[in-house]
């Protein structure tokens, strides 16, 4: 099932819609188009949920921006549901991730993908611009990813000519979880002035990443751990716990 408008807003009737098609194990692909006056946003107003049938795909595809309201959430309690988040899917250097707080996405095994451009697997979401939320590549506000068995992967890049333009920013208990599957942080800093680093933790004790196998960041290193402020590969300043290939 394809729908394709300039910016699409999921609302309660739109999410019913998408919840009933996952619950008979159809994949559901929701794009945007380049025609139009509109930046080619998608919104995710209400939560979707799969609760029967076999495995699906929800796949959202956006020209720029893929915005995931606050308290919304995506989640299967039957059957795997692969989520892929693709901004920026024209690959034209703008559209970056941004979940609101109290979000999430349970995948009941399923994987996790948030990226952008051509293949949101190796490819990242870029920040749109220079301002609010949208400078990071991808941004977790007190989100919950978690995907039991799968994997998640997330690739972000902060946009160019400003500060603190973080590839991945996550802040407020954001939660990344799987049981035996791989998670994977990919983050690149701006092109700008300053502090822009390639993963940023907000506040200490506030988040917690965890698997039974391997975290992986962009130079290829491995990590076996539960918490992350104390390893290889982090930096902290003050209450900042930043990951940037090449720290100490």
């Amino acid at each position: 099932m394809d729908i394709d408008p300039t910016d699409i807003t999921i609302d309660a009737a739109g999410g019913a819609t998408y919840s009933g098609t996952l619950s008979t194990g159809t994949d559901v692909t929701i794009a945007t188009v380049a025609g139009g006056a509109d930046l080619g946003n998608i919104t995710v107003g209400s939560s979707i949920a799969k609760t029967a049938g076999g495995a699906a795909t929800l796949t959202l595809q956006a020209h720029n921006n893929i915005i995931v309201n606050s308290g919304v959430t995506i989640s299967s309690t039957v059957g795997a549901l692969n989520v892929v988040f693709n901004s920026d899917a024209d690959a034209g250097g703008a559209g970056n991730i941004q979940m609101g707080s109290g979000s999430g996405i349970t995948s009941n095994g399923g994987s996790i993908t948030l990226g952008g451009g051509l293949n949101p697997l190796t490819t990242a979401a870029v920040g749109s611009d220079t301002t609010g939320n949208n400078l990071y590549g991808v941004y977790l506000n007190a989100t919950t990813l978690s995907a039991g068995a799968g994997n998640i992967s997330i690739r972000g890049t902060g946009v160019a000519g400003t500060t603190s333009a973080y590839g991945i920013y996550a802040l407020g208990g954001t939660t990344i979880t799987t049981t035996s599957g791989n998670i994977a942080l990919n983050g690149t800093g701006g092109a700008g002035t300053n502090d822009n680093v390639g993963v940023a933790l907000w506040r200490r004790h506030e988040y917690n990443i965890r698997n039974r196998r391997n975290l992986h960041h962009r130079t290829g290193r491995r990590f076996k751990l539960i918490q992350l402020r104390h390893n290889r590969g982090w930096r902290r300043s003050r209450n900042l716990h930043r990951f940037s290939h090449g720290y100490p």
